[in-house]
């Protein structure tokens, strides 16, 4: 019997300090449809770094043909240089915020809209791992 609000199992689970969230932490890559090539539920103490190498690596198994990646600030830096050299494929950095106010984004809007779609699905909202 699996029941809603029952705590999550202590092993998946961690601490992100930055943002004071005990749980999972999701990382995502969608082509430029907004169709989700890998997923990656961690705990919530791993960095974007670890995360977002793992999803990456998942996603090229899925294909090769990917030449750039827009990703967010978190990225930048070593995940950069580890995506050019190891995968071949270059990254950019898509800012989060533009001077003057607010403008939707082209590439990040693509990843907006599917985080959206994914949230209005319920069995993708909660924890359903946890059995009584």
């Amino acid at each position: 019997c699996l029941k809603r609000g029952v705590a999550q199992p202590r092993q998946t689970t961690g601490s992100d300090a930055a943002k004071k969230v005990v749980g999972r932490k999701p990382f995502r890559a969608v082509d430029t449809l907004g169709l989700v090539w890998g997923v990656l539920m961690a705990p919530a103490h791993l960095q974007a770094l670890s995360g977002g190498l793992a999803v990456w690596a998942r996603a090229c198994e899925a294909s090769c043909r990917v030449r750039r990646v827009y990703v967010d600030g978190g990225y930048r830096g070593q995940f950069e240089r580890i995506s050019r050299e190891v995968f071949g494929v270059a990254v950019w950095v898509v800012p989060k915020w533009v001077a003057g106010g607010f403008s939707v984004l082209p590439k990040r809007w693509v990843v907006e809209r599917t985080l959206s779609w994914l949230s209005g699905v319920r069995r993708l909202c909660r924890d359903y791992e946890a059995s009584v």
